[in-house]
C-alpha cells in the first residue's frame, strides 16, 4: 500500500509505502537497508510477531499531476 504526502515545512512531496518486509525489501535502495535487516526480521518472526515494513522517498511530481497519478 502506498500514499503520496506533502511536507509543508520543506514543500517536498513524498511517497510512503507499507507492506510485508520481503516485498518492501525488493523496492529498497540497497545502501538504505540496515545490515542486520534479515537477522532482525528472522528474530521477530521466530518469536511469532507480525512484522510490517515502512519506506519512504522524496518524489518530484508537479502539484497538478498528483490527483491523476496511478499506483504503478
Amino acid at each position: 500500500m502506498s500514499v503520496l504526502g506533502k511536507n509543508h515545512l520543506n514543500n517536498q512531496n513524498y511517497l510512503y509505502l507499507k507492506g510485508s518486509p520481503e516485498k518492501v525489501k525488493e523496492l529498497y535502495v540497497v545502501n538504505s537497508i540496515p545490515n542486520n535487516y534479515d537477522a532482525i526480521l528472522e528474530d521477530y518472526t521466530q518469536r511469532g510477531y507480525r512484522v510490517i515494513s515502512l519506506a519512504y522517498r522524496p518524489v518530484d511530481i508537479p502539484e497538478d499531476r498528483l490527483p491523476t497519478i496511478t499506483r504503478d
